[in-house]
């Protein structure tokens, strides 16, 4: 926001997990609550959290390193099909100690629609979901439910109950549990309304940062594609918003506002893939200096106790890794590549 409305405020701005298009992806947090009402149907927490840890098994080799991160999380929602699950026995234990259950069709088609994000009911876009990898369980997860009383029960997000209710609804914030019976369609009418309403004001979508550029100012930011809370979708739709709205091509929007996605890190930290941790430094250096940032180190555990180097590609780049340099725990062995423009040329 202050980048688009008061370029002058700030020379450089350092921005983790930006909240970019507040009015549309709050209420998204209840997309999965309203997909299980539909259905009638709430998964214990083993059903979704063993389809998680599936598409992760298959997915995290798509960037050509085993490293318990999906890199390639676009690859992902490709070639992983949660419905090839159903049927499949796991453990459970929010059904009690040493209990069994299957992957049911229920719990596959709540996945399947997290990932894929708020549709209409002709299958319209309305927003995305988190990347495949990402936890839909648990705190702030989207997919989350309580069986502790022997029967399963949704959990709401409260963030999204309460714009829902405050926003959409103009009542009073209740306790999450009373928005937990909201159907997708209920969900659709009620969040087209708040956006109309309240996105030119709340939204910060604006891609004209014509005036930030002008201004000399420089932008920084990171989202971890394993988030749970704000689909790192909606940050890359904006630095592409950006750069169609002012006509310029990739390098020239890096001049001024560079992106970093983290494959396999969690809400602005956390999670498996490391964390940026020069990021601000950068930003010192770029707007004190004229240096300009290139790859953010980060340093992370691998599955087999390693401490894996590398460094992260400033968007639309991604890491392809070297396999004649042959060790993945090193940083040299990989390079940044845009394969957006790659296969345009090709």
């Amino acid at each position: 926001m202050l980048a688009q409305r008061y370029p002058d405020a700030f020379d450089g701005i350092a921005a983790a997990a930006p909240a970019i298009y507040w009015d549309t992806w709050t209420p998204s947090m209840a997309w999965g609550m309203a997909v299980m009402n539909d259905l009638q149907y709430y998964p214990p927490a083993c059903e979704i959290d063993a389809i998680t840890a599936a598409a992760l098994t298959m997915c995290d080799a798509l960037d050509a390193v085993v490293d318990r991160n999906i890199g390639r999380p676009d690859l992902c929602t490709r070639r992983f099909d949660p419905f090839s699950l159903v049927g499949r026995r796991i453990p459970c234990a929010e059904l009690g100690k040493g209990k069994e259950t299957k992957i049911t069709q229920e719990a596959a088609t709540i996945v399947n629609k997290t990932w894929e994000g708020p549709r209409t009911e002709n299958g319209s876009f309305v927003w995305y979901g988190p990347w495949p990898g990402s936890t839909l369980t648990g705190v702030y997860g989207m997919d989350t439910t309580d069986c502790s009383s022997g029967t399963c029960v949704p959990v709401p997000v409260g963030l999204a109950t309460a714009w829902i209710q405050s926003f959409a609804m103009k009542q009073p914030v209740a306790p999450p549990a009373a928005l937990g019976n909201i159907t997708t369609s209920e969900y659709l009418s009620l969040t087209a309304r708040a956006s109309a309403e309240f996105g030119p004001l709340l939204g910060t979508a604006n891609p004209d940062l014509s005036a930030f550029r002008k201004a000399g100012s420089k932008l920084i930011t990171y989202h971890g594609l394993a988030d749970q809370i704000i689909p790192e979708r909606g940050t890359s739709r904006y630095f592409d918003a950006v750069a169609a709205e002012l006509g310029l091509s990739v390098e020239e929007v890096r001049g001024f506002y560079r992106y970093y996605p983290v494959p396999g890190m969690s809400h602005c930290s956390g999670g498996t893939g490391g964390y940026p941790t020069t990021i601000f430094a950068e930003l010192v250096k770029w707007v004190e200096d004229g240096v300009e940032p290139g790859e953010l180190p980060v340093e992370f555990v691998g599955p087999d106790g390693a401490r894996n180097k590398r460094g992260l590609c400033a968007y639309p780049d991604v890491s392809v890794f070297d396999a004649e340099c042959g060790d993945s725990t090193k940083r040299e062995c990989f390079s940044c590549l845009d394969e957006r423009a790659a296969a345009a040329s090709s």
